[in-house]
């Protein structure tokens, strides 16, 4: 029935009502960020402080001011081991109960639990809290905890009593703080001088997260410490990070590092965690700060035009500038969070243009260029980073594969006679490139830029997100298919019962309905690569010229095909006719082969 929330499911599918009760939405929403606080819309002068700031903040906030040497001090701190103790791995079937009694038996005794890594879940804090005495706890009387409206609160053990924290009269040395996960940033419960707290590291982590939690112990590097607790698939997450910015095989990592080196380790991974979050973070601020441009205009129309908002003076301006605060909810969401820079681009000038009435002055239109112009910049520097990475990982290994290929090679042969035969060889990299040839190549191989390194379709690549199928759906998008169809379920089946009522046939009843205007298709997206064709006159009056530069360059180039996706191939015409020489390849060692002994020599093949 609508509405059932318990019982027995009925025979063949799901209770019914589920989707008429969790898919309830409305149309449209009046949105808000943390914009309207950090700009001027509201407010003339804003301030903001910060433990562990970024410069991730409103345009019209300005760059951050950072305290000196703040951010050096603290990771001194958090990487010293005698301030952080060795981070002890959790077992390979660890649950939250053996977490909990971890703590509550552990020796010497903890004073509290920082959880911010969240592995406390499935416990409400005042359970959390319960259990941990049960478990142990034996040198604290109470255990303390925020409660649903961030209140602190105390479990006493003597009656199982539950007070506020500044009513129990308990000395900081005679209980226990429980963080939750919520709670780790910016909450302050006075502790022992020389206490010591359990950490613990979740996959999702940055350093901001390790920093706030472990901060909580105010005195910490003065006497207060922290031990870190962490589950296997964590540690193994830090190890494997660890290689691959060495540049090395996970296996090949130090199976046992010294303290030092492990809390080194585990900060690295943190600000690579860091940096993944703040890149998510950056494309959102984009967004968000061009909106804020057109919204301001908007808010203060509407502020001057407010007594006719809901009544029949209501104009056509005044209409549009409330639609601005009104967002359309889409079903038809991206499977991923963010996207890719060219998307988010697109979407931002797709925002400039639709709200084109509302970016008027060339103040408002500049800041929206520069905007567009900081994401662009930002986008460059990322794929720069990428490549980098990419030629680094893959710098060993052709580095090792041309070795190989050299100590194959027979010696040179000194230089002959310098008489032209009538047919000869050259080998690969026997001269020095001509660089104008290797300019051309080069440009070539890059191509125009901009959307040329991605290939768009709806059967290879990577699913970036749903659309609209034009024709035969080849790949079909699940998830979008099944959000759209979501809210006219409850319709659907009304109808689909009330038709099975009439013809008595109830054998056609489904428990979800999919009609064809809720068909989506996966848009997909792979980085497509350039072919670059040499086509070089092999006769004997140019070979000697030539065709050592176009070897050359054709191996140059196809060093570079690893992370630009792009292939070779090499054509030669002599006499009356041309041949293919190298069929397009990414391959080195086949390139090699092919050119190591290719013969030149013959007539002019303009005389044919």
């Amino acid at each position: 029935t609508p509405g059932a929330t318990s019982g027995a499911p009925p025979k063949g599918g799901a209770p019914r009502g589920v989707f008429p009760r969790t898919m309830q939405f409305q149309s449209q929403k009046v949105g808000a960020s943390g914009q309207e606080i950090g700009s001027d819309l509201l407010f003339g002068r804003r301030m903001g402080f910060s433990g562990t700031p970024n410069n991730l903040l409103p345009e019209e906030l300005g760059p951050c001011d950072y305290a000196p040497l703040t951010d050096g001090a603290m990771l001194h701190v958090l990487t010293s081991p005698s301030v952080v103790g060795e981070s002890q791995a959790l077992p390979d079937d660890w649950s939250v109960g053996a977490l909990l009694a971890r703590v509550a038996t552990s020796e010497p005794p903890l004073h509290a639990l920082v959880d911010t890594g969240a592995l406390v879940t499935g416990l409400s804090n005042l359970e959390a809290a319960t259990r941990l005495l049960e478990l142990g706890l034996r040198h604290v009387e109470g255990c303390v905890f925020m409660d649903a409206s961030g209140s602190k609160m105390i479990l006493l053990r003597d009656g199982w009593r539950l007070l506020k924290l500044e009513q129990c009269g308990l000395p900081p040395a005679k209980r226990f703080s429980f963080y939750d996960q919520v709670h780790t940033t910016g909450i302050d419960i006075p502790q022992p001088a020389a206490a010591v707290a359990a950490l613990t590291l979740g996959k999702d982590m940055t350093f901001r997260d390790y920093s706030q939690g472990a901060y909580r112990m105010r005195g910490i590097g003065k006497g207060q410490t922290v031990v870190l607790l962490a589950p296997p698939e964590v540690l193994s997450l830090v190890r494997a990070h660890v290689a691959l910015g060495a540049g090395r095989a996970e296996d090949e990592a130090a199976e046992s590092p010294s303290a030092q080196e492990a809390l080194h380790n585990i900060a690295a991974w943190l600000h690579v965690n860091s940096m993944r979050s703040e890149t998510m973070q950056f494309n959102l601020l984009c967004e968000q700060s061009v909106r804020n441009v057109f919204r301001k205009r908007a808010f203060r129309l509407l502020v001057e035009a407010r007594a006719k908002v809901g009544t029949k003076g209501e104009d056509g301006p005044t209409r549009a500038a409330l639609d601005v605060f009104r967002d359309q909810i889409d079903l038809s969401i991206a499977p991923a969070l963010g996207g890719g820079g060219l998307d988010l681009a697109g979407t931002i000038a797709e925002l400039a243009v639709a709200h084109r009435d509302f970016i008027v002055s060339d103040e408002e239109k500049a800041a929206v260029a520069g905007i567009q112009q900081k994401l662009a910049s930002a986008n460059k520097q990322s794929e720069s980073s990428a490549e980098a990475v990419e030629e680094a990982a893959f710098g060993g290994e052709q580095e090792q594969e041309q070795e190989q290929q050299e100590e194959e090679q027979p010696e040179e042969q000194e230089d002959q006679a310098p008489a032209v035969p009538e047919e000869f060889m050259f080998d690969v990299e026997g001269v020095a490139l001509d660089p104008d040839v290797m300019k051309f190549a080069s440009s070539a191989s890059k191509g125009g830029g901009g959307k040329r390194g991605m290939i768009f379709s709806e059967e290879r690549g990577r699913y970036i997100k749903p659309i609209l199928p034009r024709g035969r759906v080849r790949k079909l998008a699940v998830d979008a298919t099944m959000r759209t169809a979501a809210p006219y379920q409850k319709k659907r089946r009304e109808k689909a019962n009330a038709q099975a009522e009439e013809s008595g046939d109830r054998s056609k009843l489904k428990n979800v309905y999919i009609e064809g205007s809720d068909v989506r298709a996966k848009k997909m997206a792979r980085k497509a690569g350039s072919l670059v064709l040499f086509v070089v006159d092999a006769s004997g009056s140019m070979a000697l010229n030539r065709m050592n530069a176009a070897k050359g360059a054709a191996i140059g180039l196809l060093s570079e095909a690893y992370q630009s996706r792009d292939k070779i191939a090499l054509i030669t015409f002599q006499g009356d006719f041309a041949q293919v020489v190298l069929p397009p390849t990414r391959s080195i060692a086949m390139a090699k082969n092919r050119l190591e002994r290719m013969p030149c020599g013959g007539g002019s093949p303009l005389a044919h």
